[in-house]
């Protein structure tokens, strides 16, 4: 093996991580090291890499590198054995077909998220193309940028509770080349997640607190990331709020898109059954209810602000 090598840089942070293994949590040596090795790649060589360029060994990398990586790293291992998400030492995660910043106080996007996503989009791509969206929860930001990516001509309203969530929504958002059609609205709670003067738009889409406790969570999740995007404070209150008034900031034929827990979906159906159209719910790839996807009624009024 090339001593100066990607491949040199994969496997030695892999030996060095090598106690993830026993730590009794999902992140394993494989996982982190291919994480860190692909993070300071890019830095190194820009762009976009893949899993089998992090054991190439004609992809060069000084010894002092491999070095410095993995002195960074070692400094960042107690962290992982505590459960410390990856996502929040490299500063990034991928969603979709990007990497997008990440940081500590902002809740890192889900593969189940990407997957409705992803889902949804398959399912509407012979209709017309959304002019415009709401996106209530943007968090990071990730959803709303690669709806930006998808329709050239579109424009999203991006709402959240947590300035901290903004910063990072809007760091993407400028460092993506789409900030000029995001708009970024700080709300304070479930009952102002429709700021006066937001007109109507042509989605509406959410990925709202949902889990009703701890109990729904790994340790690590509970001890790192921001307890506000992630544990509802009154029963279903997002989804109460959007069945109840979201219509009014639809477009005639609106739809909205609402990540849900599998383990309330049937609740949450009910509460769309009564006065939408077209209500219905997708599963994930563990085939749990995921994703609701409902039509604005004809009758239903619009909003006068």
């Amino acid at each position: 093996m090339n001593p100066e090598s990607a491949v040199a840089l994969t496997e030695g942070l892999k030996t060095l991580l090598a106690p993830l293994d026993g730590a009794g949590h999902s992140l394993t040596s494989l996982n982190a090291s291919e994480w860190f090795s692909r993070s300071y790649l890019q830095k190194v060589y820009g762009g976009s890499l893949t899993r089998y360029d992090l054991y190439r060994e004609d992809l060069p990398v000084s010894e002092k590198n491999i070095v410095q990586a993995k002195s960074e790293v070692a400094e960042k291992l107690p962290l992982l054995m505590q459960g410390y998400p990856i996502q929040y030492c490299v500063g990034e995660v991928a969603f979709g077909d990007h990497s997008y910043v990440i940081q500590p106080g902002v809740l890192i996007p889900r593969p189940e998220t990407e997957t409705w996503f992803e889902q949804i989009l398959e399912m509407l791509r012979n209709t017309s193309a959304p002019d415009s969206v709401l996106e209530i929860g943007t968090g990071s930001g990730v959803l709303s940028c690669e709806l930006l990516y998808r329709f050239s001509m579109l424009k999203v309203h991006a709402t959240d509770c947590s300035q901290s969530a903004l910063e990072c929504a809007s760091l993407n958002a400028r460092q993506h080349g789409l900030a000029s059609r995001l708009q970024l609205i700080l709300i304070e709670n479930a009952q102002t997640i429709f700021p006066d003067g937001l007109g109507q738009f042509d989605w509406i889409i959410s990925n709202p607190p949902y889990l009703a406790g701890p109990a729904e969570v790994t340790k690590g999740v509970l001890a790192f990331e921001p307890h506000e995007a992630l544990f509802e404070k009154s029963h279903l209150e997002f989804y109460r709020a959007i069945a109840e008034r979201g219509a009014g900031y639809l477009k005639s034929g609106g739809r909205i898109f609402l990540e849900i827990p599998h383990e309330r979906s049937q609740e949450i159906l009910s509460l769309f059954q009564a006065s939408w159209k077209n209500v219905r719910v997708l599963q994930d790839l563990n085939q749990r209810d995921r994703c609701l996807m409902a039509e604005r009624n004809s009758d239903s009024g619009s909003v006068s602000n």
